[in-house]
């Protein structure tokens, strides 16, 4: 029987241990991230246990590369990251990294401006759709702040006002074999944009870059923070062209969020985020045979002498999950509520210029 081992790269905004690499340059940071992706390979290897033919995903959560207070990184900087991770996947041949997620700032110049701004109206027209799942599900609504942001500094530009753009994206790039396989630009947007009155956030309408992936024969789906409160995998595979696929694996890479019950969709679940600790969950229906066997482990990305540590699922039933009003789960993750959001007790422990906000 295949199998698969998850390997979470953990890194808590939190963790006294974590406070130099946060506060490292990024270029330190690439550096230590790939010294340690060697140091997690090696151990894999040294595994008594091990099967020639197991497949490894490395993930890590949203933001990991940066900061909460400083996260935009250049265009230049995204080039060396995606070699760079591109090579060592070609070093391990079955390993599979999802790069939790780089937001990339890119300065637009005024003659590109035209055609930026008319992919940017048509990303927010073709994902209007999230829009009305916060109006409709009594969310915070951000969405529409962001298309108005985007639409106020379009027109404004080569005004007194204001003579630049600068479009952020916030990406999760996936790599296998030697170079960068897929993409997933997040659509669901939170506070991305951060108060700057020149700069837009660009979700993506581009066809390719689904929320579904299929690497070396394992179909898992990739959500980045609010899209799970949203739903944004779901969605795709039930109302869009995915709809007769149902990923093996889920995963959630997010920066301060917990999960959204009603929106988890994939026989295992696997959430890494800045806040809480990691969440495990197997949803499959037990009556069914096991197509591949899945095990996950975790271990401090800061910290590169810290060893594999086996993360144990928590078992949810397929029914009980379907009717949520009647069912309450608890996490695996003893700091969080599966199914509810757990909000910050105080304005310490919010990020810096983010509000309150709930996601169920």
């Amino acid at each position: 029987m295949p199998r698969i081992k998850i390997i979470a790269l953990d890194l808590l905004n939190d963790d006294l241990l974590s406070e130099d690499y946060l506060e490292s340059l990024a270029e330190s940071k690439l550096d230590h991230l790939i010294k340690k992706i060697n140091q997690v390979m090696i151990e894999v290897a040294k595994d008594k246990n091990k099967k020639i033919d197991d497949k490894i995903f490395i993930v890590w959560r949203e933001h990991g590369i940066t900061n909460c207070t400083n996260r935009n990184l250049t265009i230049e900087f995204k080039k060396l990251f995606k070699k760079r991770l591109s090579d060592i996947t070609s070093k391990y041949p079955n390993l599979a990294i999802i790069a939790g997620t780089i937001a990339t700032v890119k300065n637009i110049t005024l003659e590109k401006i035209p055609l930026i701004s008319s992919l940017i109206s048509c990303a927010y027209d073709t994902n209007q759709w999230i829009s009305n799942v916060e109006v409709k599900d009594s969310l915070d609504e951000e969405y529409q702040p962001h298309q108005n942001q985007a639409e106020n500094v379009i027109k404004n530009l080569g005004s007194d006002i204001l003579d630049e753009l600068n479009v952020i994206r916030n990406t999760c790039y996936i790599f296998y074999a030697g170079t960068c396989v897929h993409r997933h630009d997040k659509i669901a947007p939170f506070n991305e944009v951060r108060g700057f009155v020149d700069t837009v956030f660009q979700p993506t309408n581009q066809k390719g870059n689904s929320s579904v992936v299929n690497i070396n024969d394992v179909t898992f789906g990739i959500e980045i923070c609010r899209e799970n409160g949203i739903g944004v995998l779901k969605y795709e595979c039930t109302s869009q062209s995915y709809s007769s696929i149902k990923p093996l694996i889920h995963f959630v890479v997010s920066n301060t969020i917990n999960l959204t019950e009603k929106n988890l969709f994939g026989e295992y679940i696997f959430h890494v985020d800045s806040k809480y600790q990691i969440d495990f969950f197997c949803m499959r229906d037990l009556r069914k045979s096991i197509t591949h066997e899945v095990i996950a482990y975790k271990t401090n990305l800061s910290n590169l002498s810290d060893g594999l540590s086996k993360i144990t699922p928590q078992f949810v039933s397929e029914k009980n999950n379907a009717d949520e009003n009647k069912t309450s789960h608890v996490s695996s993750n003893p700091n969080s509520v599966y199914g509810k959001t757990k909000l910050p007790k105080t304005k310490n422990d919010l990020e810096p210029n983010v509000k309150r906000r709930k996601l169920n």
